[in-house]
């Protein structure tokens, strides 16, 4: 299955880019998932991010990822992970994360997310859940980001 999300935020897409570390990561969680990092290596080919969750306070899953590939094109970087340890029965994770320039002082976040599980149907009943929980992300990247702006400005 596929999904993808794309939110306007303020900055350059450089400096956009150059914060998608640590900090950001744990701010993208939306309520009723609690997510403790275990590891963060960064978002260059072959470093792992590796989290535990807790969703609802009762179902604790671990989540592991590797960064695959990251590149830059003329008004665009990206870099991809991949599961390596997923959970929900998920089979497959690739989630290429896209910082595109929108024009002065803008750039577009895109989140494109290729996941398969163990059958059909949970792919079909996984994909609201996952829209919902990258949704959290818009306004809070665009909070994030539009906080950056403004201490950029202010020095």
């Amino acid at each position: 299955m596929r999904l993808t999300l794309s939110t306007r935020v303020r900055g350059h897409y450089h400096e956009v880019m150059a914060r998608f570390d640590e900090q950001l990561l744990l701010r993208l969680s939306p309520p009723g998932i609690k997510v403790e990092l275990l590891h963060y290596g960064g978002s260059l080919p072959g470093q792992r991010v590796h989290l535990r969750l807790r969703i609802l306070g009762l179902i604790r899953q671990e989540w592991e990822s590797e960064i695959t590939e990251a590149g830059e094109h003329e008004g665009e970087i990206y870099f991809t992970d991949e599961g390596r340890r997923l959970p929900f029965g998920l089979t497959s994770w690739r989630h290429r994360h896209i910082v595109r320039q929108a024009g002065p002082g803008h750039s577009i976040i895109i989140d494109d997310i290729h996941y398969s599980s163990r059958n059909a149907l949970l792919d079909l009943l996984l994909w609201p859940l996952f829209y919902v929980q990258f949704a959290y992300r818009k306004p809070v990247y665009r909070a994030f980001f539009r906080r950056m702006a403004r201490q950029q400005r202010t020095g």
